[in-house]
């Protein structure tokens, strides 16, 4: 004798099944994190990167991951075609000017590619690299006409932390400093830092 099956509940199991699937795909699509991905110059030697920097400078951070929308678009052809995105924006109290039209004690804001928290920059998501409050760092910045924030050169060379032990920091491999610099001929303190870029200071 063949089964026969009730349309009614094979119609119910197909819907039971489609919602199933619905809800895991919207799962999966909540639990991966949007982040932003740019191009940077990378910079091979300390020379390259000095050279590069409009301002390099020691500074403390005073305030921290405070998120604007911004069109960093410079041309007016294209400006209002482009869209603002979001930038983490931190302010800086400068400690020592290396190089740069800063003066000592002057506050400074500095930008970071990307909303820390809900899109962040890739790079900058991947190294821990948003800056924190009360963190001291060597930074090699781009500056703007325009009148927005300084940015570092690029995520993994442009920021390293200077530890209470004047010892440098960098999570990154690509960093020229503070990047496990006992297995390396890199400077390993600040002073050692500061004293290798002034050698290309005209």
């Amino acid at each position: 004798m063949e089964k026969k099956y009730n349309p009614k509940i094979i119609f119910g199991i197909a819907v039971v099944g489609i919602v199933l699937v619905i809800n895991i795909v919207w799962i999966f699509s909540l639990s991966e994190k949007r982040v932003l991905k740019a191009d940077y110059p990378y910079y091979s030697e300390v020379e390259d990167i000095t050279i590069a920097a409009d301002a390099i400078i020691v500074g403390k951070v005073i305030d921290a991951e405070k998120v604007q929308e911004m069109n960093v678009n410079t041309d007016p052809q294209t400006r209002n075609e482009v869209d603002s995105i979001p930038y983490t924006v931190s302010k800086f109290e400068a400690i020592e000017i290396v190089k740069g039209d800063i003066n000592v004690g002057d506050i400074i804001e500095v930008k970071q590619l990307g909303d820390f928290k809900n899109i962040p920059e890739a790079t900058l998501e991947e190294i821990d690299g948003y800056f924190k409050l009360g963190n001291l760092e060597l930074l090699f910045l781009a500056s703007y006409d325009d009148g927005t924030p300084y940015s570092t050169l690029n995520p993994t060379q442009g920021a390293v932390q200077v530890l209470e032990d004047q010892t440098l920091y960098s999570a990154s491999k690509y960093s020229l400093f503070g990047y496990e610099t006992k297995a390396r001929s890199v400077p390993q303190t600040l002073d050692d830092a500061i004293e290798k870029i002034s050698q290309y200071i005209k």
